[in-house]
């Protein structure tokens, strides 16, 4: 075997590697949107299943995720527990729990709940 015919079997086979790798790389990176959506719901549900014991109706709260950042909106504006320190007790069971559930949202999945209402 010459070394040209040595260095085209060689780039031959690194393209191969590379499709194949990327095809690998493609298929479990749908596996992992499809993971990241599924808990995403379970999520979902577990949160409105924690606001629906508390007697809420009169606020709307709603999951936004922008720019690799996720958080809570209570009545249109970004949740901040120092701004409901006049109207709360700062260790009140729902600042707590609005607390809780912002702390746990995670980008990688509540990026599929962006827009969703929780209660």
């Amino acid at each position: 075997m010459s070394t040209t015919e040595t260095g085209a079997e060689f780039l031959r086979l690194s393209k191969k590697y590379e499709e194949e790798r990327d095809a690998v790389q493609a298929r479990a990176d749908e596996a992992k949107d499809r993971i990241d959506e599924a808990y995403a719901q379970r999520f979902l549900v577990h949160y409105r299943a924690l606001l629906r014991g508390s007697n809420l109706r009169r606020h709307k709260f709603t999951i936004r995720a922008a720019m690799g950042v996720a958080f809570l909106l209570v009545n249109g504006e970004q949740f901040l527990p120092q701004d409901l320190m006049p109207k709360f007790n700062r260790r009140s069971s729902l600042v707590q729990l609005l607390e809780g559930i912002q702390e746990s949202l995670d980008y990688d999945w509540a990026y599929y709940l962006d827009g969703e209402e929780l209660n």
